[in-house]
C-alpha cells in the first residue's frame, strides 16, 4: 500500500473522530447548561451551610457523616456507569433491544440486593467507622456524626439506583436525564438547610439530604420508560457476566478515590476544629468545574469509547483519545490558573458570610490554590481510566489506583506537619500528577503493541501559551483595579463581585483571543460547531424561503 494512500486513511479516521465528536457536542452544551444550574443551586447549598453553620463542629459532623455513606456507595455504586455502559452501549449500538433490557434488569437487581445489605450492615457498625475515619474528634462531635451518619445510611441505596439509572440511560445516548438529577437534590436540600437555620439542629439538613438523592433518582425514571419492568436476574448471561467480572476492577477504582477522600479526613480531623469543615469547602469550589466542563465531556465521549472497542474502530478509537485529551486541555488548563489566581476572592464571594469569617476564607482559599494545581492531570487521568475500561483492561485502573493512594498517603504524612490541611490538597495534586503520567505511558505502550503505530501527543502547548498570556492580562487587570491577589478584600460584596467578573472577562478574551491566533484545533472546533448550532437554530426560527416554481413545474 503507498504512501499517499496511508496518508488518506489517516486522514479519514481523523475526519470521523471528529465527526463522532461533532454529532456528541451538542448534548455535552447541553450537559454544560444543565450541570451549571445544578452546580450553582449547589454552591447556593454551600453558601447556605456556611451562612448557618460555619466551619464549626456540627459540620464537621456532617461532612464525615457524608464520607462514611460515600465510601459504602463506592463499593458498588460508582461502578455501575463505568461496569455497565462499555456492554451496554455496543448492546444498544448492536440493536439488540431485548437483551440490553433484560441485562439492564439484572444489573438493577444486583444494585438492590448488595447495597440494600451494606446499608443495613453500616447503620449498625456506624460507631466503629467514626471512631476509625475521624479519630481526633470529641465525644460530642463523635456522637453526632454516628447519628447522622445512621439518617443518611438510605442515601448508599439511592445513590445506587440513579448510579444504575446513570448507566442505562448514557448507554442509549441519554444525557439529559442524568445531568438535571442534581437539580432536585440541591433543591430539597437547600429547603433542608433554612430550616436547620430557623428551626435549629443540623438533623433537618441530614434528612433533607436523603430525600434529596432520592429525588435524584426519581427524576431520572420517565427516561427509562422503555425499560419495562420484570423481574430478572439471569447470573448466566454471557453479556451480564461481563459487567460482573468488570464489577471488582471498577469497585476497588472507586474504592481508591474514597480512600483518598476518608484519608485527607482522617489527616484533618487531628487538626485545628474546622479543618474537615474547611477541606469540605475547598472541595466544593474544587470540584464545581470537574463537574461542569470534566464531568458533561466524559459521559459523552465513555460511550463512544467502548463503541469504537466493540466495533473494531482501533484508528478512530485512537484518534477520540487525542481529540478528547485536547479538548480536556483546552477547558481545565486555563481553569486550573483562574482559580489559583483568584482563589482568595472566589472563596470570599462564595462563602464569606454568617459564622464563615476571614480566617475561614484564607485557609479555604490556600487550599483551592494546591487543589487546582493538579487539576488538568485529574482530568486526563479520569478520561484515561475510562479508555482503558473501554478496552476490557480492568487491571491497569486498579494498579494505577493503588500507586495513587499509596502516594497521597505517603506524601500526607509527610507534608501535614509542614502545611497543615493546606498539605492535604498539594499531596492530592502531587498524586495525580504521578498517576497520570503513569497511567499516559501505560496507554501509549498498549496501542503502539495493538496497532503498531505510535499514538501522537495530544495537543495542550497551545493551551499553555495561551493561559501565560492570559495570567499576564489577569495580573495587570487585578492591579488597575485594586484586587488583592494574596490578601482579603475590604471592597463590598457587590464591588468584588464586580471586580472579579472584569477580570474573568478580560482573561477569557485573551485566552480565546490568543488560542485563535496560534490556531488552536480545539479552538477552530468549539467556533465550527457553535456556528453551526446557531446556524440550525437560526433555520429554526426563520420563515422557510418562497420558490417561484416555472409554469411547467
Amino acid at each position: 500500500m503507498g504512501e499517499n494512500t496511508l496518508s488518506e486513511l489517516a486522514l479519514a479516521d481523523k475526519s470521523k473522530a471528529s465527526q463522532a465528536v461533532e454529532k456528541l457536542t451538542k448534548p455535552a452544551i447541553w450537559l454544560f447548561a444543565a450541570t451549571i444550574l445544578g452546580r450553582l443551586l449547589g454552591f447556593v447549598r454551600e453558601s447556605t451551610l456556611a451562612a448557618f453553620f460555619g466551619v464549626g463542629p456540627e459540620v464537621d459532623a456532617f461532612i464525615m457523616a457524608q464520607t462514611v455513606t460515600f465510601i459504602l456507595f463506592s463499593f458498588l455504586g460508582t461502578s455501575i456507569g463505568t461496569a455497565g455502559i462499555p456492554v451496554l452501549s455496543v448492546l444498544y449500538a448492536d440493536k439488540k433491544v431485548d437483551v440490553f433490557r433484560n441485562v439492564s434488569l439484572s444489573l438493577l437487581h444486583i444494585v438492590l440486593l448488595v447495597l440494600g445489605v451494606f446499608a443495613f450492615v453500616g447503620y449498625w457498625i456506624a460507631p466503629f467507622l467514626i471512631h476509625t475515619i475521624a479519630p481526633g474528634f470529641t465525644e460530642h462531635q463523635s456522637e453526632l456524626a454516628i447519628h447522622l451518619t445512621r439518617i443518611m445510611m438510605p442515601v448508599t441505596v439511592f445513590l445506587g439506583l440513579s448510579g444504575w439509572a446513570t448507566a442505562v440511560l448514557q448507554s442509549q445516548s441519554k444525557f439529559g436525564y442524568s445531568a438535571l438529577s442534581n437539580i432536585p437534590n440541591n433543591g430539597v436540600v437547600i429547603v433542608g438547610m433554612f430550616a436547620a437555620g430557623f428551626l435549629g439542629g443540623i438533623e433537618w439538613v441530614t434528612l433533607c439530604y436523603v430525600f434529596g438523592v432520592a429525588a435524584q433518582f426519581a427524576i431520572q425514571l420517565p427516561g427509562l420508560r422503555q425499560i419495562r419492568y420484570k423481574w430478572n436476574l439471569n447470573l448466566k448471561d454471557a453479556d451480564f457476566m461481563k459487567i460482573l467480572r468488570m464489577a471488582p476492577s471498577t469497585i476497588a477504582t472507586g474504592l481508591g478515590t474514597q480512600i483518598n477522600v476518608v484519608v485527607d479526613r482522617f489527616f484533618s480531623s487531628g487538626l485545628m476544629v474546622g479543618s474537615v469543615a474547611a477541606l469540605g469547602y475547598g472541595q466544593r469550589i474544587f470540584s464545581l468545574f470537574i463537574g461542569i466542563v470534566q464531568m458533561p465531556i466524559l459521559m459523552v465521549l465513555f460511550p463512544k469509547l467502548s463503541e469504537h472497542v466493540g466495533l473494531n474502530k482501533d484508528e478512530e478509537f485512537k484518534e477520540l483519545i487525542r481529540k478528547g485529551l485536547g479538548i480536556l486541555s483546552f477547558f481545565m488548563i486555563p481553569i486550573s490558573a483562574v482559580l489559583m489566581f483568584l482563589a482568595i476572592p472566589f472563596t470570599q464571594i462564595l462563602f464569606e458570610r454568617g459564622a464563615f469569617d476571614q480566617a475561614a476564607t484564607v485557609i479555604t482559599a490556600s487550599i483551592v490554590c494546591f487543589y487546582a494545581l493538579g487539576l488538568p492531570f485529574l482530568s486526563w487521568k479520569e478520561f484515561l481510566l475510562r479508555t482503558f475500561y473501554a478496552m476490557k483492561d480492568s487491571r491497569t485502573p486498579v494498579i494505577n489506583t493503588s500507586l495513587l493512594v499509596s502516594i497521597n498517603i505517603t506524601l500526607n504524612a509527610i507534608s501535614v506537619p509542614f502545611f497543615g490541611v493546606k498539605g492535604l490538597a498539594l499531596s492530592t495534586s502531587i498524586s495525580e500528577i504521578i498517576s497520570f503520567l503513569v497511567l499516559y505511558n501505560i496507554l501509549r505502550r498498549k496501542i503502539y503493541k495493538k496497532t503498531g503505530k505510535r499514538m501522537q501527543l495530544f495537543p495542550f502547548m497551545k493551551s499553555v501559551i495561551s493561559v501565560i498570556a492570559m495570567g499576564g492580562v489577569m495580573y495587570v487587570m487585578c492591579g488597575m483595579l485594586g484586587v488583592n491577589l494574596l490578601a482579603i478584600s475590604m471592597d463590598s460584596k457587590l464591588v468584588l463581585t464586580g471586580e472579579t467578573m472584569l477580570v474573568l472577562a478580560a482573561a477569557a478574551l485573551t485566552y480565546l483571543s490568543v488560542a485563535l491566533l496560534l490556531k488552536s484545533s480545539e479552538m477552530l472546533f468549539c467556533l465550527k460547531t457553535i456556528t453551526k448550532m446557531l446556524s440550525n437554530q437560526k433555520r429554526i426560527f426563520l420563515p422557510p424561503k418562497k420558490v417561484n416554481k416555472g409554469w411547467g413545474e
